[in-house]
C-alpha cells in the first residue's frame, strides 16, 4: 500500500468515525433507541449489514461495544463534572435504570 492510499483509508476511517460519533452523540442526547436500525436509517446506510461490516473494517469493533464505550464515557463525564444523580445519569445516557448502569 503506497502512501496515498495509506492516505486515502485512514481520511475514510476518520470520516466514517467522525459521522458515527456525531449521529449516536445526537441520539443519545435525544433519548433515541439507539438500535442498529437507528443507525442505519439516520446515517441513511444502504443496509444494516453494510453497516456492521464497516463498524469491524474501519472501527475494528462491534456495534453494540462502540455504543457502550460511548455511553460509558458521555456517564464518566456527566458524574465528573456536573451535579447530578447517578439515577439521572444513567437515564441521560441511555441505560434503562441505575441499577443496569
Amino acid at each position: 500500500m503506497n502512501d496515498l492510499t495509506k492516505r486515502a483509508v485512514i481520511s475514510s476511517c476518520e470520516y466514517f468515525k467522525e459521522c458515527i460519533d456525531q449521529t449516536i452523540d445526537t441520539g443519545i442526547k435525544a433519548g433515541n433507541k439507539m438500535s442498529m436500525n437507528w443507525l442505519s436509517e439516520a446515517l441513511n446506510y444502504p443496509n444494516r449489514k453494510k453497516l456492521e461490516r464497516d463498524f469491524k473494517r474501519y472501527l475494528n469493533t462491534t456495534y453494540s461495544d462502540y455504543i457502550a464505550k460511548k455511553r460509558l464515557t458521555l456517564a464518566c463525564n456527566m458524574l465528573c463534572e456536573e451535579k447530578v444523580s447517578i439515577k439521572a445519569v444513567a437515564l441521560s445516557c441511555g441505560f434503562s435504570n441505575s441499577a443496569t448502569f
